[in-house]
């Protein structure tokens, strides 16, 4: 297969590319969150900088075959094995992710659920940088409130599920911040001209 003889720097360079396509989809998705639009335009920045990585690791929990341990990639599934470096750092961050993406499939969520997940997700009062942290804790508490009864009504015989997505949510924080941190050492390595918006949305220098 041609995945197997993709270079590090091919890699990165078709990642960011892929992932640069989900964060436009995730801009959108935002765009239609209740209330988003409404937020000082600062804000809605600061919310996507940090929760844009987050949603598309969610996302890929919606691509992902548990049975198979495969991941749909473009076009095509892929074993996960696949996504691998010889570098440590990097090899440790990609089986982090999959450690999470096998964690948020096993739950077996309904796209409705994955929305209010991922919506709960990008409206985090908390994020750096941000200024209204009223208004958007209001928005982030509805969410969890309608994922709550939505996972009621979808999942009345497994009551752990609200517990596992909130558990999660520390656990993508922590993704976020060894993406941004892999990336910058692989660009100090490597000259590799990364899409503008990837580069804007993960504080890389060009």
């Amino acid at each position: 297969m041609a995945f197997v003889t993709q270079t590090r720097l091919q890699w990165w360079s078709d990642c960011a590319a892929k992932l640069t396509v989900a964060v436009q989809q995730i801009i959108e998705f935002a765009k239609l969150l209740p209330g988003f639009m409404k937020l000082q335009q600062d804000d809605q920045i600061m919310l996507l900088k940090g929760g844009a990585f987050e949603v598309a690791v969610i996302r890929m929990s919606s691509l992902y075959d548990l049975n198979m341990d495969t991941v749909l990639y473009g076009n095509v599934y892929v074993p996960t094995a696949f996504f691998c470096s010889d570098d440590a750092v990097e090899q440790q961050f990609v089986l982090n992710i999959f450690t999470l993406v096998r964690e948020l499939a096993s739950m077996f969520l309904t796209e409705t659920e994955v929305g209010l997940y991922s919506a709960l997700v990008l409206m985090c009062p908390e994020r750096a940088g941000i200024r209204n942290q009223l208004e958007i804790r209001e928005m982030h508490d509805l969410f969890y409130d309608c994922l709550a009864n939505e996972i009621r009504t979808s999942h009345p015989n497994d009551p752990t599920i609200l517990q596992r997505l909130t558990s999660c949510m520390s656990t993508l924080q922590d993704l976020a911040a060894q993406h941004v941190s892999v990336l910058s050492k692989f660009k100090k390595l490597a000259l590799v001209e990364l899409p503008a918006l990837y580069k804007e949305l993960f504080s890389v220098d060009g």
